[in-house]
This record gives structure tokens, C-alpha cells and sequence, in this order.
């Protein structure tokens, strides 16, 4: 009887046990209750990348539907295109644009999203702008402009990404693309693959006035026109339009690995100039840039302890022949994360036993246009002195026998200025024949008149290079990013401010180690520390380039000439100069 009784409580115990109930206690448990999870917060942010074949260098600002004021955000864009914005306080739909350089160019692409792509994808590519163009039936840059947005819907967004996607679709399947790509949210990088590979092939101007959109495959010159006016404009590319695209591709990606295989070398250290790896990314039959052969630019790239860590930014290639085997890319080079210079760097490219090949400018002298605003500290004068302008840099760096060179273009005189070259330097300067311009100097000053005639972006200047004979040798042109600064646009403040040596202190230098000190305005980089002895014997200088968190730097001056004739002191100076974001240098001359 015990037995069976015990029995019966155990299986009793075991069964209530797997029920969860307990067997004694009255209304207590010895079992842990399981914890409540915590709610995963609400994504609040619109991500995505602005890219138009390669990263948009600049920013994404963000306008919400907020009345009667609606609220604007701008965020950086990283340097791999991606961009993030918190709109957990801001009422949608949104529109978005991004401001910046690609290759070279000033860019504003526009974009939009509703509350249902909160915590998802968007992107800012030429692509949304069409999208964002063909729902206003305008330019985009109007509908953002004009906060015409409050009403978009998602359907509008869908309809719209729909309609450019059929336009595109044989580029799309070309490439590889499904029918599933959102032009509009899909995830991508920058990375010439995918759909960024369609933006690398596919190239698109906007006529603001006549409100169409010309959309042209780089790789066999195929477009097509989009009527943004016209909701029933039913244009669309080919089969046969896509005709080599698969192929093209393949050649502009092999073009830019030989770019990313150049930063790989330059990466933490310098590479001696017979490389073999550095020597197979060049033609070394046919390589000349600015007038120098390959043994003399690298020659000068692989001793120059400020190449080091060397990247092209923005490249993108203007043009592409694969049946000839030639292409045109146009790149920034970022020395120490900092961009270089104000004009587009342009290089030719050639396929040799299916390799693609650097050619270099394929110019025979240096042509550069540098746009420079200056505030000169010891002008003779109890106010400072401010000048805006751009310096002509002209370089007979291969020693071709150029004589003169006449410049062309927006802010200059209608017949051009002529430079003479400076045998000693193989430099240009004005000849004294032509006023206002200083002898001997390259620098064009100009009033708010003169700049204000200068298109804001894209100003083209054509440099003419004459012999002995005046026979033309060659014939240049350059594009400007940015426009010159305006005077009215500037103020001491504009420029870096020199905190040390003192200006008593620099006028007792004579010679040895300098200690240099600087601060940048917000919106500028350093890029450049210079200092200078002169006197009847001649001058010494020396220049560096300061590491970009650099706030001082020491600079070493021996009081003699490079043939190492003493030089009697009678003047000194300091130069510190910074670059926006456009390229544009400002310096503080002391």
C-alpha cells in the first residue's frame, strides 16, 4: 500500500511539474519567470550613397514638411559616398540634395523619400534626380527650390523609379541586373560594380531650359532624351543599344584597378622608380605628362615623402573606345587626404595585350590654373591688403623649347595676356610690356566686376604654346572648378591666421630654424607652409607641406643661394596657405 502510494505522488509531482504548476507552496513558485524582451527602437534615419560614378566629395542637406518652417539638416558625405541623417525629429515626405565634386565637377543631385523609406535606403544619384524630375514634371533642383514635395506619396516614387527603370532596363540586364533593382533604395557602393557600374556607363545632362534630360551610354555613344515635362514620354534605350556594354564594363573597371593598384603602392611607403609593379601600370613607349617622360615622373614621385599614402578621388572616364582600346579619365588626387589643386587632372589611357595603360597628360609642358585669394600681412600698410584672382602656371618641364604661351578666356582681356618663359626656371611670367600684370609675375588680380563674369563652375581657359618663330606648338585647355572668391566675399577672417613667429620676430630671422604656428578658418585644410631670405646676392626658400592635423611645423633656412653664396639680408617672408573644398587657395602672407 505505501509503495502504491508513494507511486501515486510521484507520477502526481512529475505531471504537475511538466505543467508548470507546483505541487505545494499555496501561490508561490520555484520556477523564474522569463523576462519581458525590450522593444528594438524604431530606426529613425534615412541612409544611402550619393554617387555619380564615383562618390559625391561634399554634402547631403535634408528638407522636411514641416509647417509653417520646415526643418533642414546637412550631413557630410564619407568618402565612400555614404551618407546618414536623424529625421526622428522631422515631419515627411523629405527632399534631399547633394552638393559636391565627382571627378572633378560641381554636382547637385536631388533625391526624396517618404515616411515608408524611414529606416531604409535612399540614394542620390542622377538616376533619383530624373526621378524626382519626372514626378514635378521640372527640374529638379525647382522642386526641392520650390517645397513643392509635401505631397509626395510613395506611390509617386514607385511609379516614377518604374518608368526610368524600363528606359534603362537593356543597360540594366547588360550589366547584370534584375528586374528586382530599386534605382531609388537599393543598397550599393561606390565601387564600379553593379549599379554603380550603370552610373560609370550611363552619363546624364539636364537642360534646364528646355526641361530635358539627355541620358548617353558612354561605351558606344547611344542616348536618349527624357522629356521631364511629359509624364508620357514612353523613350527608352535598345537591345541593340546596349550593344558592348558587358564588354565596356569590363574594360573601364580594369582601367581604374591600375588606379587602385598605383594607391597600393603608395600606401605606407615610397616605391623605388624601376618598380617592376609601379613600371607595369604605365605605356613606357609613349608616357608624357606636363612635358616629362616616365623616368623623370617617377623619378619625381618616388622621392617626395608627401606622395605617401597618394589616392585618386572621384575618377571617372569621360570617354571609352574598347574597339580602339583608348579612354580619357578625369581624377583628383588627394595627397594626405587633402584635394590638389582647383582644375580637373585629365589622363589618357591605352589597352596593350589587354592591359589597360597610364599615358599620362600626353602634353608636352605643364598648363594649371590656380585660383588663389591673398591677404598680405606686410603690405606697407597699417590694413592688411586682400587680392583675388588665379596664378597662370606654366612650366617648360621637359625643356621642349616653348618661348611663349597667351592664355584665353573668362576674366582675361578679350585678346588674352602672353607669358614669356623664364630660362633660368623654365617658368612664364608677364613681360613688362603688359600692364597692369607684374614682370616676371604669373598672378592675375581682378575686381568683384571682373570675377562676376566668371561662370560660377565649369570657366574654360585655352593656353597657346609658340616656339621662336611664334609657331604654335601645342594648344590647352583648362577648366576651373570654382570661380575666384569675390573681395566682397572676403574678410581677414577668410584666411589661415599666423600665430607665430610675430611679425618683430620674423623680422629678425636671419636664418636657421623657424618655428611656424597657424590656425585654419572652418572650411579650409593646410596645405602648404613656405618661408623666403632674400638679398642683392639672390634668395633661399623653403617649402613643406604640413600633415593636414597639423597646427605648427619647423622650417629650416640657411641665409645662402643654392650655389651656396651668402646672402645679405634686406627682406623676409612667410607664407601659410589653406584650400577649400572647391580646390581654391587662400594665403596669409607675412
Amino acid at each position: 500500500m505505501k509503495q502504491q502510494l508513494w507511486k501515486m505522488i510521484l507520477f502526481t509531482t512529475l505531471v504537475l511539474s511538466a505543467l508548470g504548476i507546483s505541487g505545494c507552496g499555496g501561490g508561490s513558485s520555484d520556477t523564474t519567470p522569463t523576462p519581458t524582451p525590450t522593444p528594438t527602437p524604431a530606426v529613425t534615419t534615412l541612409s544611402g550613397t550619393a554617387a555619380a560614378g564615383a562618390p559625391v566629395i561634399g554634402s547631403v542637406t535634408i528638407k522636411d514638411s514641416s509647417s509653417p518652417t520646415r526643418k533642414e539638416k546637412t550631413v557630410t558625405i564619407l568618402a565612400d559616398g555614404k551618407y546618414t541623417v536623424d529625421v526622428s525629429d522631422m515631419t515627411a515626405p523629405f527632399a534631399m540634395r547633394a552638393d559636391g565634386n565627382v571627378g572633378g565637377r560641381e554636382y547637385h543631385l536631388y533625391s526624396a523619400a517618404t515616411q515608408a523609406d524611414v529606416g531604409g535606403t535612399v540614394n542620390i544619384t542622377p538616376f533619383t534626380d530624373l526621378i524626382v524630375a519626372n514626378i514635378a514634371g521640372d527640374i529638379a533642383a525647382n522642386f526641392y527650390n520650390n517645397n513643392t514635395y509635401a505631397a509626395l506619396t510613395k506611390a509617386d516614387l514607385d511609379a516614377a523609379q518604374t518608368a526610368l527603370k524600363a528606359k534603362l532596363q537593356p543597360i540594366l540586364t547588360a550589366v547584370g541586373l534584375g528586374d528586382s533593382i530599386d534605382l531609388l533604395r537599393t543598397a550599393f557602393s561606390a565601387d564600379h560594380q553593379g549599379l554603380d557600374g550603370v552610373l560609370d556607363v550611363l552619363k546624364v545632362t539636364v537642360d534646364p531650359t528646355t526641361k530635358t534630360a539627355e541620358i548617353k551610354n558612354i561605351i558606344n555613344n547611344a542616348a536618349i532624351s527624357d522629356d521631364l515635362k511629359s509624364r508620357a514620354d514612353t523613350s527608352a534605350f535598345t537591345t541593340q543599344d546596349a550593344s558592348g556594354v558587358a564588354g565596356g564594363l569590363t574594360d573601364l573597371q580594369g582601367i581604374l584597378k591600375g588606379f587602385d593598384d598605383f594607391s597600393a603602392l603608395m600606401a605606407t611607403s615610397l616605391p623605388r622608380a624601376d618598380n617592376a609593379q609601379l613600371l607595369a601600370l604605365f605605356d613606357q613607349a609613349t608616357f608624357m605628362d606636363d612635358g616629362e617622360n616616365l623616368a623623370a615622373f617617377l623619378g619625381d614621385i618616388t622621392t617626395d615623402p608627401i606622395i605617401i599614402g597618394l589616392k585618386f578621388a572621384a575618377i571617372t572616364v569621360v570617354s571609352l573606345d574598347p574597339v580602339a582600346g583608348a579612354a580619357e579619365v578625369t581624377f583628383v588626387p588627394l595627397l594626405q587626404g587633402q584635394t590638389q589643386g582647383n582644375e580637373i587632372v585629365k589622363w589618357k589611357i591605352v589597352r596593350k595585350n589587354n592591359v589597360w595603360l597610364m599615358q599620362g597628360s600626353q602634353r608636352i609642358a605643364q598648363t594649371e590654373i590656380e585660383v588663389q585669394s591673398q591677404l598680405n600681412t606686410n603690405a606697407g600698410s597699417a590694413t592688411p591688403q586682400i587680392q583675388t584672382g588665379f596664378w597662370l602656371n606654366i612650366e617648360d618641364r621637359g625643356a621642349r623649347g616653348i618661348n611663349t604661351a597667351i592664355v584665353k578666356g573668362p576674366g582675361l582681356p578679350v585678346g588674352g595676356v602672353t607669358l614669356i618663359k623664364n630660362i633660368a626656371s623654365n617658368r612664364f611670367g608677364f613681360s613688362i610690356q603688359q600692364p597692369p600684370f607684374n614682370p616676371g609675375n604669373s598672378f592675375v588680380s581682378m575686381d568683384d566686376a571682373t570675377v562676376g563674369a566668371i561662370p560660377d563652375t565649369g570657366a574654360i581657359y585655352t593656353f597657346e604654346l609658340r616656339d621662336a618663330g611664334n609657331v604654335i606648338m601645342a594648344t590647352y585647355t583648362e577648366t576651373i572648378r570654382k570661380r575666384p572668391y569675390k573681395l566682397s566675399e572676403l574678410t581677414t577672417a577668410s584666411f589661415p591666421i599666423i600665430t607665430a613667429p610675430s611679425p618683430t620676430a620674423l623680422g629678425a630671422f636671419t636664418g636657421g630654424s623657424l618655428t611656424v604656428s597657424w590656425t585654419m578658418p572652418a572650411g579650409l585644410q593646410i596645405s602648404f607652409v613656405g618661408a623666403y631670405l632674400r638679398g642683392p646676392q639672390g634668395s633661399a626658400e623653403v617649402n613643406v607641406d604640413p600633415a593636414l592635423t597639423a597646427t605648427s611645423t619647423t622650417l629650416t633656412i640657411l641665409p645662402q643661394t643654392s650655389t651656396g653664396t651668402p646672402i645679405t639680408i634686406t627682406g623676409r617672408g612667410l607664407n601659410i596657405q589653406g584650400v577649400d573644398n572647391f580646390g581654391r587657395s587662400l594665403s596669409t602672407q607675412q
